[in-house]
Parts: C-alpha cells; structure tokens; sequence
C-alpha cells in the first residue's frame, strides 16, 4: 500500500492534480523489506524473510534493499524543475539536514561514491545520502517521469543492522548508523515534526496538510476502509 500511493500520488501530478511538491512521512507494518528496482532479490533471501515474517515490496526508485521496522520513511514528490538528479537530491536534502538540526543532529550529503552495488542499501553512502560523522544516516533513491520525480528515503529509529544482515546474509556493517545511536530517546513523532519544519524552513513556506484523497485511493486500486497506514501529508 505504500509503494502503491506513493506511485499514485506521481501518477496524480503528472495529470496535473498537483503543481506543488508532495511530502509523505510514514511507517510500515508488518516490518518489511523494499527492494529497489534495478535489484535482483536471491531466493534465499526471499525465503529468510518469510521465514522472519518479514514482507518483501519492490519499490519504484532505485537502489538496494532497506528494512523497514521502526523507521521513518519519506516520499517527495515534485516537478524537477530543470533540477539534475543529483541536484534534486540536494534540494531534498536541505529540508532533511534542517529538520535534523532541530533535533541538534549535523547531518551532510554523503560526496563520495561507492565501488558496486551493495545489496544492503546501507552499506554504502553515495551523493544521495545523508551521513552523521561520517556514517549513513539516510539513504535515498530516486524515479522521474514527464518532468516530476518521485524520491524515497529511510531513516532508522533503532539499530536494525544485525537484523538486516540477519535477512540478507553477510556481517553487519559499521557504516551507518541510526537516529538512536546519533540522538538517544528520539522518538519517530519527534523526527517527524521536525523533517516538516525542516521542509518548510527549506522551502521557504509553511506546508499545508491533506489527507490521501479518493482519486489517489482510485490509482493505487486500495480501497479506503478507514485503516490506512500511519502518513503525513505537506503540499
């Protein structure tokens, strides 16, 4: 449902529903692991996380494979506005890295890029990562369609890398870290204020807030019973 709405929300404003970015802030239940759309899943993955109870999706954007328990996962949807990929990221990133000094964490975009393609996402921070002293905080990836992009990104509540390295086989890495680790008792509702300040201190304005409306619902082919997934809305 959640990939699901995130593709109709692109779908709406390349139809012209929206002329505004779209900001979605949410989490996942049960947990679950997404996988980028350039990535070839190996079965015996597959089959640990059935095994786990952990539900596989295969995202839109790009990238490797994030776990998703407890974390606070952000959708953009936007006009590109001439903008590159990498400058889009960049855009992005300056509402992430000031909602995170809100909550007094210095966060940067990663300027380096990584040899191959890791199947666990943070194991490596490229230019469309955010990193906290220098380990990955948040990983990003990116879809464009028609002159919009759609851009996901994860950042971890709590310490889920041996867990992931558990689904995905291999060690743990030491290369990124989580918001517990860069600032304890942070809660998933503290992290979501302050990304939507950090948004509107960005972007210049106060964003407005909405619920996913029917013709979204209609897109993604869910119907609404009322148990939609835990969402912010920023227009």
């Amino acid at each position: 449902v959640n990939m699901a709405l995130d593709r109709a929300v692109l779908a709406r404003a390349i139809a012209g529903g929206t002329e505004s970015p779209v900001v979605r802030l949410y989490r996942w239940h049960p947990p679950t692991l997404s996988v980028g759309a350039h990535t070839d899943l190996p079965a015996e993955v597959g089959d640990r996380c059935a095994a786990a109870g952990v539900t596989v999706v295969h995202r839109p954007t790009g990238g490797g494979c994030v776990l998703h328990d407890g974390d606070l996962t952000y959708s953009v949807v936007a006009p590109d506005g001439g903008r590159g990929v990498l400058d889009a990221y960049r855009w992005v990133a300056g509402g992430l890295i000031a909602g995170l000094s809100r909550l007094g964490i210095t966060a940067e975009v990663a300027e380096h890029t990584p040899a191959g393609r890791p199947l666990n996402c943070f194991q490596a921070p490229t230019g469309a990562d955010l990193a906290v002293g220098g380990r990955k905080l948040c990983g990003s990836a990116q879809l464009r369609r028609a002159g919009w992009f759609l851009q996901h990104g994860s950042i971890p509540i709590g310490d889920v890398r041996a867990r992931t390295a558990e689904l995905l086989g291999g060690p743990a890495d030491d290369r990124s870290t989580c918001l517990e680790g860069a600032k304890p008792g942070t809660t998933w509702e503290d992290l979501a204020n302050a990304i939507v300040e950090g948004f509107a201190a960005a972007w210049g304005s106060m964003p407005g807030r909405r619920e996913v409306d029917p013709e979204e619902w209609h897109h993604c082919e869910v119907e609404h019973t009322g148990g939609q997934p835990k969402h912010i809305f920023v227009a």
